[in-house]
């Protein structure tokens, strides 16, 4: 080999090595930017998962609450129930009574002077 051959075999030589150098700066970068990507995505995984835990744990707080309730709700709508029907019947009663007090006061017209 002449040494033009070898000057142009040792320039090839380098100019692949700052290619592969170049190469190599560039997928440090692309691989520190896929880091801090990678990061904030786990970041925010990590806040859902949390989100997700509360509101499961909210759900189920709720459903005790609930099933505490429907006794007490149970025992309302009895009550009310029970309320109605004193009503209903107290109803009934004020009705038969204004009719009583109306066909006296109209057996009685111009009879008694009160």
């Amino acid at each position: 080999m002449t040494s033009q051959e070898i000057e142009k075999a040792i320039e090839f030589v380098l100019s692949q090595q700052a290619q592969f150098s170049e190469d190599l700066r560039q997928l440090h970068e692309l691989l520190a930017t896929q880091t801090r990507q990678i990061g904030a995505q786990t970041e925010l995984m990590n806040r859902q998962n949390e989100a997700a835990v509360f509101i499961i744990g909210s759900l189920g707080k709720l459903a005790d609450v609930q099933t505490a309730a429907e006794p007490r709700l149970s025992s309302l709508e009895t009550k009310v129930a029970a309320l109605t029907e004193r009503v209903d019947t107290l109803s009934e009663r004020v009705d038969a009574f204004i009719t009583f007090v109306g066909t006296y006061i109209e057996s009685h017209n111009g009879h008694d002077q009160l």
